[in-house]
């Protein structure tokens, strides 16, 4: 079975900031029915500055457009600049008498494409919010520009609140000396192993993902004028849902393991947190902004490690040669919890990040009513991975022939109760296909035909405190403390010898699956020994709690994943050959701890 935490991400404790673009402007704006606008164009240039008509570099792109019936403004642009000569495009809207009514930034779109954009009062506050970190940092870098989308949410949020916000952003992200190579997100992926190379890819790769948020944002535009606001805001919670997605798929893109983005994070909110608690303290920045933008980056961190993990999975499942009923099963539970997620990020939008912020205590309240909602939507998901009765019969009969077991020793040693375990509301249900892949890759391996082996030497990680029901019990017969202690037996808390799991422990397939066993425990004592290092970290020492959080990370995937001679290791640790005597590729033995691990996001 699979342990499951939420995790609430102390590493980060801004919020996630989309920006609103679409072709047509809000009715907020106070567009005049039938009044003439001119909209024009710019580029922010590599050095933070924009062009214009006054420094001789103005792109002249504009047009002008006429507010209809409802006052919406629809538009469109040609000859517009693409992403090989600038990262990002301002889009201006002046009314007759010459006064800026909104502004927006997009993306600049890629040669020979289009992107759709568009101005809302909440893209005005971006607007001035990456104006004014752009110039400040002297740099159009699309990474300041990604957590400049994560500042501004709401349009209720002051000029100063803008401004300060802005200037977190800048120094988050390179550091307390502008450098980004000693403190900061970008010096924390430099350190995890990050190339100019590899960095200049992610910069360029989040340039042309964040076409698809502009797209979003311009539906939430129109979905105002056909559907109402709670329909609008209902959309930019979508998009709030899929920012992190454009963030992890363009660090994958570009050769970098998205568990360093949790690094990053962590070093960023080492410099980020003490700031906004100073500002908070100060009266500089308001409880509810301050509540707003906490509440909304820990679910955007939440589902930042749910697509991550859950993506991981879907390749484990299939590198231990999952078949394509295992692999849909599970992909169609992960489409129910993304739907459910997205979802909750619709309703927190609609609640929170509006025209007018609720009080902190009420954000505060609306958070702990989504926790409870996404934990729920995890039980569900873990519901829907339960295999059929059909599977369950499918992997005893493979691990039957496996065993050479004649079907009284199945009934017997492997009887099927054995394939079920209690959740959480006390109800049996079967193995996940998590499990189940697993044991059946196992069977396979070791199956007379293939002749393979699984070995294994256990870890030698503390077992915590908090894991007393883990261990073995003098009557061998009885597998957990309850029932051991029932029956007058002596339970020893540590970890369980499964050598005796299976009867004749000396040959190869119960050997194989005592390793199996063995590896699965370990793997459960290094995540609970990280969680335990979580529940010691004090929270009002921000920067130590943000160092703290990343040394518990670094070491936990070190203990799974090092494969650096000598490492102590589990994946270094495990052995076996696939047919007697070729060794067991290293992808095989990621994807065993990847299916073994619990959710914990």
């Amino acid at each position: 079975m699979k342990f499951r935490i939420f995790f609430i991400s102390m590493a980060f404790c801004l919020a996630i900031t989309l920006w609103g673009l679409s072709i047509a402007d809000r009715a907020q704006a106070a567009f005049v029915v039938g009044g003439t606008y001119y909209i024009s164009v710019e580029a922010v240039k590599s050095n933070g500055q924009v062009t214009s008509t006054s420094s001789g570099d103005s792109i002249r792109v504009s047009t002008n457009a006429v507010a209809d019936s409802n006052g919406k403004l629809s538009f469109s642009l040609s000859g517009l600049p693409d992403n090989s000569a600038y990262n990002f495009l301002v889009i201006t809207i002046k009314d007759s008498a010459g006064n800026v009514i909104r502004r927006s930034v997009a993306p600049a779109p890629a040669a020979g494409s289009s992107i759709d954009f568009g101005v809302s009062p909440i893209t005005e506050n971006q607007t001035a919010a990456f104006l004014s970190v752009f110039k400040s940092a002297g740099t159009d870098d699309p990474l300041l520009a990604f957590f400049g989308f994560m500042l501004v949410r709401s349009s209720d949020v002051t000029t100063n609140e803008i401004t300060q916000m802005a200037n977190f952003c800048l120094k988050g992200i390179k550091g307390t000396d502008g450098t980004g190579t000693t403190t900061g997100f970008e010096a924390a992926l430099r350190t995890e192993g990050a190339t100019n190379a590899q960095l200049r890819s992610l910069r360029t790769n989040l340039v042309a993902n964040l076409s698809g948020l502009s797209s979003l944002y311009k539906d939430s535009v129109d979905q105002y004028f056909t559907s109402g606001s709670d329909a609008e805001k209902q959309k930019r919670g979508e998009a709030a849902s899929k920012i992190f997605e454009y963030l992890v798929d363009a660090t994958s893109d570009a050769g970098m393991k998205v568990e360093w983005l949790i690094m990053g994070f962590n070093d960023m909110g080492a410099i980020v947190c003490p700031l906004i608690q100073e500002a908070v303290n100060n009266g500089s920045i308001r409880a509810s902004t301050e509540k707003a933008m906490g509440s909304t980056i820990d679910r955007g961190l939440q589902k930042l490690r749910a697509d991550n993990f859950l993506k991981k999975y879907t390749i484990a499942l299939t590198v231990l040669g999952a078949s394509g009923a295992d692999v849909s099963l599970y992909t169609t539970a992960v489409n129910t919890l993304m739907a459910a997620m997205q979802q909750k990020f619709e309703e927190f939008e609609k609640n929170v990040m509006g025209d007018e912020m609720p009080d902190a205590d009420e954000i505060q309240q609306k958070n702990n009513e989504m926790n409870t909602e996404m934990e729920t939507a995890f039980t569900q998901f873990m519901s829907d991975t339960a295999v059929s009765d059909a599977r369950i019969t499918a992997l005893r009969a493979s691990l039957k022939t496996a065993l050479g077991y004649s079907d009284t020793q199945m009934n017997q040693y492997l009887p099927v109760s054995r394939f079920k375990f209690y959740n959480s509301g006390g109800t049996t249900v079967n193995w996940s296909i998590m499990q189940v892949v697993s044991v059946s890759w196992m069977a396979n391996l070791v199956t007379p035909a293939n002749g393979g082996t699984l070995d294994y030497a256990r870890d030698d990680l503390a077992v915590p405190a908090s894991m007393a029901w883990m261990g073995q019990c003098s009557d061998p017969q009885y597998w957990d403390q309850g029932s051991c202690l029932m029956n007058s037996g002596t339970w020893t808390t540590g970890r369980r010898d499964y050598s005796n799991i299976l009867p004749n422990p000396t040959q190869t397939a119960p050997k194989a699956w005592a390793a199996l066993e063995g590896i699965r425990e370990d793997i459960q004592i290094a995540e609970f020994t990280r969680w335990g290092t979580f529940g010691t970290i004090d929270p009002g020492d921000k920067e130590a709690a943000m160092q703290a959080m990343k040394a518990a990370e670094k070491a936990f995937y070190a203990k799974l994943f090092n494969t650096s001679d000598g490492a102590n290791s589990i994946i270094n640790d495990i052995s076996g050959t696939t047919d007697g005597s070729t060794a067991i590729p290293a992808a095989a033995k990621k994807a065993l701890i990847t299916v073994f691990l619990s959710p914990d996001f």
